[in-house]
Parts: structure tokens; C-alpha cells; sequence
């Protein structure tokens, strides 16, 4: 007899990614609303919907100021988030994390309204039965002015993409043999010997056989979940405004905040072109055909409340930000599709100021700006910041101290790993309510200097612990060959992290 289907359809033979998604830190909408010009709402309960590992949701529960729900319905993956969270000793009241699956799961009667519900990559490979499910959940679950985090494969990019994703599956569903790798290997070779002998479609489609290339330098699970599921669905913005707004949801920004800065998006003529548009709804459509983007982090809201200039003004001066990145290698150039130059008259006097990488009252700054830059040149210049991920939103000083026992706890246990290939990379930071990425070579830097070991030292240490792994650098994508480039590279690392990486960390309250 076999064993029941509890997957669904979703691929579950073979781990998730460990990863870490800024977007799902409610403390990161702020700046994104108030560029919209909405009110943001104060996030108490927050809920996510398909956890993964749990890497996300463990460090929004220790650094941040809501308490989460959330559910992932495969057992392996919540085992690994469980155990997360017993290192930080957060507790249930303030990280419910549930084996369960949409179903199960949305209908619980012990759950709160929330006022943040996130879902990063689910979306596109569930079923609509679940997406239904989902929708229902999020029209009686959120609350009035509560925000909706939702990420999602976008046509028409994705469209190209199908020959690949079909040819893959099908391969895997009737020739396949061995592991899920294995399988998965097997079926990138055969695509790539069938396109050789498909003149016609790749000449309908030339790029086919480099998308097909590209995807051999993924992971196998990477690969599985992004195209072997039973049920993927890339979609229209229009689509997604279809299903969203029967649970009372409306369109308000981008989670990625670069993509709303049209300057490095579009030149003068397709901005014109879009100017003529007038129906928001309708842009968002047209702004995927010419941005071609695959991959959408949006906000919606339910009952966005649109403010004015003078509560605009209160709230941003009431924010308190960091600056993340060292003042002296900070790059001028916002870059996405188009690459522009911020305006040196304007910047460099806020990034003095905010040169310490220390917590700093937008309030402040625009009195100590007076006379240099206005009000509405420096809130633009902090989203700016924002969306090049120089600069974070910081909790309140009273949230910071509260949830410091827990991120020192977590971060203690990743602090302890020795292996490159861990799959934590990130300290929790109770002062941005979410993660900061750490590299390897930090960790090591950050044991030996715990270890009293002089800087002089800490290279060839860290190189002994890289020949032990049997692993050498990668730089721009590239190994390092021998001895002299790979030392060369950690005294480069080592030298940015003591004149500027262990500062920002001790600033970001990382540190136990």
C-alpha cells in the first residue's frame, strides 16, 4: 500500500534553499509607504504562509517587534526551523511555527488577526484550490489597513521560459532514473541535445539554449522547486489584481523599492510613453512588458489610508535610520536597468552625517541639513538610500533592548559553525528587526578576535581553515587559484572588516 500524497504535487525529495528574505521584515514597509504616500501601519501580528526552512521567520521572531505565526507543511523543513528557534528560546507566544498545510492551517480558530501576511515564492506553485484557500485566509485574517507581502513569477517574461520548464518535467515524468539529481542532470543534458536538433524552434526562439546553459549552474534543488512542481503558474499583474481584490487587497508598492524609482527603470521615452497612461492598475501591466521583470515583491493593502504632507512629514521625522555601507566606498550610481548618479550636493552632506553607520532620528538629520538640503530632498534621498540597500530602517529603542537576549542567542549558535557551507549566513539584528548577512571569513574574524589573537595571525589561520574544508575562494564568480590569490583576498576582507564590518555589526547590536 502506498504512502498518501501529502505533497500536493510540490517537489518534496529533496531539500529547500536556505535563505534569508529581507522583504518579509515588516519593519522594511516604512519607507515604501511613505514614498506611496500611505499611512504605515503598526505591525503587532505577522503570519507567514509557506516558511521553507524557517531561516525568515526565526530571525523576524527574535529581532523584530511582532510576534509570527506560520506554517510550512513539509516535516523535514519545519524540524530545521524548530530547532532554530529553540536556540533563541524565543517561545510560542512569540513564533508559532505549524506542520501543517494551507488548508489545515488557515483553518485554525487559535490564530489572531493579522496585520502582516507574507508569502515569498509560494504563490506561483500552488494550486488554485490553494490559492483560493490562501485568498480566503488573507480577507478574514487581515486586518483593515494591514499589508499583504506576495512575490510571484510575472508574465510575460516567464513566457520563454515554458518549452524549458515543460521539456524538463516531462523528461523527469518518462526517462528519468536514480536520485532526484541525478534525474534532474540527466534532464538538462537531453534538453540541451534536443534544442541541437530543433532548428526551428530555437530560430522562434534563439535564447532557449543559453536559458537552458544557465540552469546548469544551479543547485538541483533550486532547479526542482523553481520548475518541477505539479502546479506553476506565473502571472499577469492584472491576474494577480483578480484574485487580490476579492479579499479587499489593493495594489500599494513595490517591496523592492529600486523598481518604483522610474529614473533607473526607464529613459525619456518610455517614461513619456507610461506618463500617457492614467489607470495605475493598467501601468503595472505595461511597466512588466518593458522592465521584461521575472520575479515581483509586492505590497498590497486592505483599506490603504492615503495621507497628507503634514502627517508625511511626522512620520518620516519620527524614523530612525543606519547607514550600512562604509561612507568611503559608498557608490554614487542607483543601477537596475538604467544606471544613474545621485546629485553630490545632496548626498554627501547626509552621508557625512550618517558616516558613523551608528542609529540616527530622520528629525535630527533635517535640522542639522537646514540650510544644506529640504525636507523633500532628503526624504528622497533616504528612499534612495533605501532602495540601493545603503541605508535600513531601525526599531524603536524600546523593541531594540527588549529583543536583544534572543538575537544574541541566535547568533550565538551561528557563531558556532565552522563549516563554509553552513546554511545560516545571517546574524539577527534587533535594531533593524531582521537579518544582516554574514560572511564566512567575518565569522572566522569574529572567533579569533573573541580569541584574543592578534589581526596579524588571522590570515593564514583563515586560510588553514579553508585548506581543512578543502575549499578556496570565489571572487566575481571565479575561484582563486593558490596560496598568494586566496591570502591576498582575506587580507582584503579582513582589512574591510576592522576598519568598517565589526563597527557596523557592534552598531547593529549583532554581537553577544
Amino acid at each position: 500500500m502506498s504512502a498518501p500524497d501529502w505533497s500536493e504535487g510540490y517537489v518534496n525529495d529533496i531539500s529547500y534553499t536556505y535563505g534569508y528574505y529581507t522583504e518579509l521584515n515588516p519593519e522594511r514597509i516604512a519607507i515604501p509607504f511613505l514614498s506611496a504616500g500611505l499611512a504605515v501601519p503598526p505591525i503587532v501580528h505577522a503570519c507567514e504562509l509557506g516558511f521553507g526552512q524557517g531561516v525568515s521567520a526565526n530571525i523576524h521572531a527574535a529581532a523584530g517587534r511582532a510576534a509570527w505565526c506560520a506554517t510550512d507543511f513539509n516535516p523535514a523543513q519545519a524540524s530545521f526551523a524548530r530547532s532554530l528557534a529553540a536556540q533563541s528560546s524565543v517561545g510560542r507566544e512569540k513564533l508559532l511555527l505549524a506542520e501543517q498545510g494551507f488548508a489545515e492551517f488557515c483553518a485554525r480558530d487559535d490564530l489572531p488577526d493579522f496585520d502582516f501576511i507574507s508569502l515569498h515564492g509560494i504563490w506561483t506553485w500552488v494550486s488554485d484550490e490553494n490559492r483560493r484557500i490562501i485568498v480566503d485566509f488573507v480577507r478574514r485574517k487581515l486586518t483593515a489597513g494591514g499589508v499583504l507581502y506576495i512575490s510571484y513569477n510575472v508574465l510575460p517574461s516567464w513566457a520563454p521560459h515554458l518549452p524549458v520548464r515543460h521539456i524538463l518535467q516531462q523528461h523527469g515524468d518518462h526517462l528519468g532514473t536514480g536520485s532526484r539529481s541525478e534525474r534532474i542532470s540527466q534532464a538538462l543534458d537531453f534538453g540541451s541535445e534536443l534544442l541541437k536538433h530543433s532548428p526551428h524552434l530555437v530560430k522562434n526562439a534563439p535564447d532557449l539554449p543559453q536559458r537552458l546553459q544557465n540552469l546548469k549552474a544551479h543547485a538541483p534543488g533550486y532547479i526542482a522547486h523553481e520548475y518541477l512542481n505539479r502546479d506553476w503558474q506565473p502571472m499577469y499583474f492584472s491576474q494577480m489584481e483578480e484574485w487580490l481584490g476579492s479579499a479587499k487587497l489593493s495594489y500599494a508598492c513595490s517591496a523592492r523599492h529600486v523598481e518604483d524609482l522610474s529614473f533607473c527603470l526607464f529613459n525619456e521615452e518610455q517614461q513619456a510613453f507610461i506618463n500617457r497612461i492614467k489607470d495605475p492598475s493598467f501601468a503595472q501591466t505595461v511597466k512588466d512588458y518593458l522592465t521584461n521583470r521575472q520575479f515581483r515583491c509586492d505590497y498590497w493593502v486592505k483599506g490603504g489610508r492615503r495621507i497628507g504632507l503634514s502627517e508625511q512629514t511626522r512620520t518620516w521625522d519620527a524614523l530612525d535610520v543606519i547607514l550600512l555601507t562604509e561612507r568611503a566606498a559608498f557608490n554614487p550610481a542607483v543601477a537596475y536597468l538604467l544606471s544613474v548618479n545621485v546629485i553630490p550636493e545632496i548626498y554627501d552632506p547626509l552621508l557625512d552625517l550618517l558616516a558613523d553607520n551608528a542609529v540616527h532620528n530622520v528629525g535630527e538629520l533635517r535640522q542639522a541639513l537646514a540650510g544644506k538640503i529640504d525636507a523633500v530632498q532628503l526624504y528622497s534621498a533616504l528612499a534612495v538610500l533605501f532602495a540601493k540597500n545603503d541605508l535600513a530602517v531601525c526599531a524603536p529603542a524600546d523593541s531594540i533592548e527588549r529583543q536583544l537576549p534572543a538575537c544574541h542567542r541566535f547568533n550565538r549558535h551561528v557563531l558556532s559553525n565552522d563549516e563554509t557551507d553552513s546554511p545560516l549566513g545571517w546574524l539577527a539584528s534587533p535594531v533593524i528587526g531582521g537579518g544582516i548577512e554574514l560572511a564566512y571569513l567575518d565569522r572566522l574574524f569574529l572567533r579569533f578576535r573573541a580569541e584574543g589573537l592578534p589581526p596579524e595571525e588571522w590570515d593564514a589561520l583563515a586560510w588553514q581553515a579553508l585548506q581543512r574544508q578543502g575549499q578556496v575562494l570565489v571572487l566575481e564568480g571565479k575561484e582563486l587559484k593558490g596560496e598568494a590569490e586566496n591570502l591576498a583576498e582575506i587580507t582584503r576582507q579582513k582589512d574591510n572588516f576592522l576598519r568598517h564590518r565589526f563597527n557596523l555589526l557592534q552598531n547593529l547590536r549583532c554581537l553577544p
